[in-house]
């Protein structure tokens, strides 16, 4: 009795494992969900039918397994040219494999699953097991006489011929196939004898291999040994030039005292100093060579006196603010008897604040004339732009302060 169906890569199914109950097992499902699949894999398993489209698509094989209840797992396994089954005895560690066994699948397989077809008097076989929506099971397809010989092959003579038949049949196949095994022997054992050098021909092999590998020694040998050849190769050259060398200079006498060379060393040391300098010099002279003539000098005499004045003046304002900041910090004179000095005072205090405000008229002409002086002789400079004498820029400020210098 079957108790577990296992499908893999048939038809629909990729995996799929169903555990069978002890009555009944009823699989339900929309329409094309792979439930006939599982019907067809038990025929295929029953009967290795002819090949079909049993293989899923993608895969290389189909197989289904099932187990029995008294723990054997049979499966049929199929590719694309050949068919075979495998048989697992309980605790064995592999399979049994049964392969080129024809078309009917092979008695070992069909005593273990007991799922053989009923074999009638015509020679027709019916199938009591399993059916399917377009072959139901046994009769119901089955016309009026198949029926009647299959209940005529219940009695036991009827069932006595069928198995003298079956006897009959398997005692012819297995002389046929006993002259085929006989036959296949003679086949092998000329075979057999055709390889009898096979024993010196391994022997030949294994010493081919052993040469060859010394030959890939030797060939792994080879770069090493070109290098060593070709440096042997230079290493005579080179000797042959040196030979060459020393019979020339074998005839040579000794070579002079060499000359202090000290002294020529500080010369020439010296020319390179004169010759860097001379560089210099040219270079200069070419730089001076492209100067315009220098422009004629302003006089700055006049400039001179009138920045001297102009000191001057600035000095005295800076007294005369200095006197009349003391004086504004004075409080009012008081009266005094006798006003003749008073007067006098007075007189001189008025003469005094003339003189001031004539200096400061006077000093503010001298301010509007360092003016337009500086202006003018800020704009002689930049015309002269550098001095004629040094070369170096020109400075109003210092010439101003009085530094006598223009140069900065």
């Amino acid at each position: 009795m079957i108790s577990r169906i296992v499908l893999e890569n048939f038809m629909a199914h990729e995996r799929t494992e169903i555990d069978l109950g002890p009555g009944l097992t009823v699989l339900t499902g929309p329409n094309n969900s792979g439930k006939s699949a599982v019907v067809e894999g038990l025929r295929c398993l029953a009967s290795n039918p002819a090949p079909k489209h049993f293989i899923r698509h993608g895969a290389s094989r189909a197989r289904v397994e099932a187990l029995l209840d008294n723990g054997f797992r049979v499966a049929w396994v199929r590719s694309k040219t050949s068919a075979i089954y495998e048989v697992w005895a309980p605790g064995a560690d592999g399979p049994e494999t049964y392969a080129k066994f024809g078309r009917r699948p092979p008695g070992d397989v069909l005593d273990l699953l007991k799922l053989d077809p009923v074999e009638l008097e015509t020679g027709q076989e019916i199938d009591v097991h399993l059916g399917n929506q377009r072959e139901p099971v046994f009769l119901l397809n089955q016309p009026p006489s198949a029926a009647a010989a299959f209940f005529a092959a219940s009695t036991e003579s009827v069932h006595l011929l069928a198995m003298q038949n079956l006897l009959k049949r398997k005692t012819l196949e297995a002389k046929r196939d006993e002259a085929a095994h006989a036959r296949r022997m003679e086949d092998i054992a000329r075979d057999l004898d055709r390889l009898g050098g096979l024993p010196d021909l391994a022997l030949d092999l294994e010493l081919a291999n052993a040469q060859r590998d010394r030959l890939d020694r030797l060939e792994g040998l080879l770069p090493g040994l070109e290098a060593a050849i070709s440096a042997r190769l230079d290493l005579e050259s080179d000797l042959q030039r040196l030979q060459q060398a020393a019979k020339a200079v074998r005839g040579l006498g000794e070579p002079p005292g060499l000359w202090p060379a000290r002294p020529l060393e500080q010369i020439l040391d010296q020319g390179r100093g004169l010759e860097k300098k001379q560089a210099r010099a040219r270079a200069l002279s070419a730089g001076l060579e492209a100067l315009a003539p220098p422009p004629d000098l302003f006089p700055t005499t006049a400039l001179a006196q009138a920045a001297a004045a102009g000191r001057e003046l600035r000095a005295g304002l800076g007294r005369f603010k200095a006197q009349d900041r003391v004086l504004d910090g004075l409080q009012q004179a008081p009266t005094l008897f006798e006003t003749a000095r008073l007067k006098d005072l007075a007189l001189e205090l008025s003469r005094c604040a003339g003189r001031i405000a004539g200096l400061g008229a006077g000093l503010e002409a001298c301010g509007r004339d360092i003016g337009s002086l500086r202006r003018r002789i800020e704009k002689r400079l930049a015309e002269i732009g550098a001095c004629p004498t040094c070369g170096s820029r020109m400075d109003l400020g210092r010439f101003l302060d009085g530094e006598g210098h223009v140069c900065s």
